[in-house]
């Protein structure tokens, strides 16, 4: 099991793994996710995970696009009757270049509706959970690689402050396998909206037509308190210094001070 924790880099910010999703002013209203993925509603031709939204929705374009997202089963699913299996595509008919990728597969905890036109993205969630935890396989095609994502936010009255945010690849993994993905926090907030995302090709250069993903039991897992997660540290200034040094302490643990001269020699 190969999996690496990226930051958030540039590259990142250019494209949010599936869609550009608008941030904006948005509020959500959904429930916890569907993370068993054991309920699917049909649409047209389809079936979506209720809860997820995926690009099957681009069917509704023409030339339509194919299909990326399937109820798995059998020996597909890790667990109850069902899991979400991402296949990557390539888009016949792409409605929009500047956010989406040619060639993707994707979902996300949320909504796009066609008619009339409008997004609903994550859904409300108030707790601080420690990790996510999901089962997962995924054949690449070539060196193509996965990902999932996730962001905790909450809304300060004009934007999102963003308390979460995480981007893992998935590699090459070909019968089920747990990953546990700690969550590290921007701030010492509650959040009020969660998002998660998986994609079946992380990145536009290595995308490849038939990657497949398939996940289940999507779930929070544990709880982090505000002194866990962002803890107060002792500062030093100024630092290097000639004659007086202060330290100051605004948390509550006891801690050790060593002085060292420029060459590394601890002096006290």
């Amino acid at each position: 099991l190969k999996v690496h924790h990226l930051l958030y880099t540039n590259r990142m910010k250019k494209k949010i793994i599936l869609l550009g999703i608008i941030w904006g002013s948005i509020v959500t209203c959904f429930s916890q996710p569907n993370g068993g993925f054991e309920n699917w509603i049909p649409e047209f031709s389809y079936e979506s995970p209720l809860g997820w939204q995926t690009l099957n929705f681009l069917q509704f374009t023409w030339p339509p696009n194919p299909v990326s997202a399937f109820k798995a089963s059998g020996i597909d699913k890790h667990s109850g009757n069902y899991a979400l299996k991402l296949k990557s595509i390539h888009l016949n008919n792409n409605p929009a270049p500047q956010v989406l990728d040619d060639t993707m597969g994707a979902a996300f905890t949320g909504i796009i509706n066609v008619s009339p036109t409008y997004y609903k993205y994550g859904f409300p969630y108030t707790s601080r959970p420690e990790k996510l935890n999901f089962w997962y396989k995924y054949f690449p095609v070539g060196e193509d690689v996965g990902g999932v994502r996730v962001i905790l936010t909450r809304w300060n009255g004009v934007k999102q402050d963003t308390i979460v945010y995480i981007d893992s690849i998935l590699s090459a993994n070909f019968s089920y396998s747990f990953l546990e993905l700690p969550l590290p926090y921007l701030s010492e907030q509650l959040p009020d909206t969660a998002a998660i995302f998986v994609a079946s090709s992380r990145y536009s250069d290595l995308a490849r037509v038939g990657s497949t993903l398939y996940v289940d039991d999507v779930a929070f897992s544990g709880w982090v308190g505000i002194d866990e997660s962002i803890k107060p540290t002792p500062k030093v200034y100024p630092n290097p210094a000639k004659d007086q040094i202060t330290f100051s302490d605004p948390g509550k643990d006891a801690f050790i001070i060593e002085i060292a001269d420029v060459s590394g020699k601890v002096l006290g």
